[in-house]
């Protein structure tokens, strides 16, 4: 269906413009008589408009170019064109298609009669606004001019005389990108001539987050894209409801970070990668899958050990923040083996009742516990080892 349609439109771009039926001749233009194009962001309209080089203006009555549309991060609904009062053709069309990928191609085709100048005296013409549809709170669109076949942008167009179909390659025609933050630029794809842009560029990073037993320092790691200039971390900030920068990392080959977070607290994380623009703006490529760690519980301190009886001894602490519970571990020998004798609730530090006989020493020490991401326990570090009792002799 899709093809049909586009014959169609292809059909009355070429009868509309030639008055009789004459046959149409392709030619391409060279380089040196390549015209642009120019895309002005305003929120989430994207104004269009073309520009031919001098002396090719004059009597041109119709043409057709392309836009490509791709959300580089969230997600986006079909978009929409609307042609300017400027456009005084007899045809008006703008077939939208969405391609495998789920980015959309706008075909835009302009034709009239005879008299009927696109350029009129000018010889840059503006076709219109596209209007992008995200549907996502966080996103970044990219629009840019495309060629008939994905090549180079381009446009190709009929003179009044309709002897000859000329495509002309646009030689300045750059994209823009369309965010929730503002308009961006896209950055040059190399600063060597003639080279090809690295298309692994603003792929989806794999992120890894992992903090050691006891400790409050949280271990980032993601996958390398090799055409970044760097990479930008997030964490969400619950207060915000939304996620905010926390570390800018230089450079595409460091992939891995590190830094002090909070005792016991739950933590998500993002990361995505950046390119520069001549500007020195940054294009953002897609936010990886959230990453989510629980910090363990800062370690215990404060204890003291008191005998209570022949049998009895009792144990307190300071209380621990965020804490869920704390476990006790007790041994007849101080650098010896210790096991788990009894486990607390989070609001017990005093006076915990322990069965001991004093006639021995038995040594002590206490740990905190949180509930982590799974639900299972994450353990802070045990605290100073503390004793009670008498020696035998």
């Amino acid at each position: 269906m899709k093809n049909r349609i586009t014959f169609a439109l292809i059909i009355i771009f070429l009868f509309l413009a030639v008055p009789t039926v004459i046959p149409v001749f392709p030619m391409t233009v060279s380089a040196a008589e390549a015209g642009s194009g120019t895309l002005t962001v305003d929120k989430n309209n994207v104004a269009v408009s073309l520009r031919l080089p001098a002396g090719k203006t004059e009597g041109i009555t119709s043409l057709r170019l392309k836009l490509h549309v791709l959300a580089i991060s969230g997600s986006m609904g079909k978009p929409e064109f609307v042609f300017s009062s400027a456009v005084k053709s007899e045809v008006r069309d703008a077939h939208i298609s969405k391609e495998k990928d789920g980015s959309y191609l706008i075909d835009i085709i302009v034709s009239g009669k005879r008299e009927q100048k696109l350029f009129a005296d000018s010889e840059t013409l503006r076709l219109g606004t596209l209007i992008v549809a995200p549907t996502s709170q966080d996103y970044q669109i990219k629009v840019a001019f495309a060629g008939q076949m994905g090549s180079k942008p381009e446009v190709t167009y009929v003179d009044r005389d309709g002897l000859n179909s000329v495509t002309a390659t646009l030689s300045r025609a750059d994209a823009v990108i369309v965010s929730a933050s503002g308009s961006q630029p896209v950055p040059p794809a190399s600063s060597t001539p003639g080279q090809q842009p690295d298309p692994s560029f603003g792929k989806k990073l794999k992120l890894t987050v992992s903090v050691k037993n006891g400790s409050n320092r949280v271990s980032f790691r993601w996958t390398r894209d090799e055409g970044a200039d760097g990479y930008v971390l997030y964490r969400y900030n619950t207060s915000k409801k939304k996620y905010v920068r926390i570390k800018t990392v230089s450079g595409s080959k460091t992939i891995s970070y590190s830094r002090k977070c909070s005792y016991g607290k739950k933590y998500s994380f993002k990361v995505r990668s950046y390119q520069k623009a001549a500007d020195g703006t940054k294009v953002y490529g897609t936010m990886s899958a959230v990453s989510k760690v629980k910090l363990p519980p800062a370690k215990v301190k404060g204890v003291t050990v008191k005998s209570q009886g022949a049998l009895k001894t009792s144990l307190s602490w300071k209380k621990v923040s965020q804490a869920k519970g704390y476990q006790i571990y007790s041994s007849q020998e101080k650098d010896g083996q210790y096991s788990r004798i009894k486990t607390v609730p989070a609001g017990k530090t005093k006076n915990i009742k322990i069965r001991q006989n004093k006639s021995q020493v038995t040594y002590y020490k206490v740990r905190a516990f949180v509930k982590g991401i799974q639900k299972k326990r994450v353990y802070g570090k045990f605290s100073a080892v503390k004793s009670a009792g008498n020696p035998r002799y």
